[in-house]
């Protein structure tokens, strides 16, 4: 083990072996690190669906040449109630842990 690796591994270990957060010194420190990871990993769930999906509707739907564009639809309600509503439902588990924490 070089330099550079023991230097990484002595931080590790001086943090609790936990790159976010320093070591534990609360009763509550392991809710509000559990809350903090939900909340990363369900941003970063969405983050790769939406970016993923930006990327395949951009191939899909690219501009043809000579090619007139289908007409957009104005309403969708079920699409409206899920978007509202997931988000929605997310906000109060996440506040509701928090809040209980």
């Amino acid at each position: 083990m070089n330099l550079f690796q023991s230097s990484i591994a002595t931080l590790l270990a001086d943090m609790g072996g936990d790159m976010w957060f320093p070591k534990a010194n609360s009763s509550f420190a392991a809710n509000v690190d559990g809350l903090f990871y939900f909340i990363l990993w369900l941003d970063t769930f969405f983050f790769v669906l939406i970016i993923g999906l930006m990327i395949y509707f951009m191939f899909k739907y690219k501009r043809v040449e000579g090619v007139e564009p289908e007409k957009s639809p104005a309403h969708n309600t079920i699409l409206e109630l899920t978007w509202t509503i997931i988000p929605s439902l997310l906000v109060v588990v996440i506040f509701s842990v928090g809040f209980a924490g």
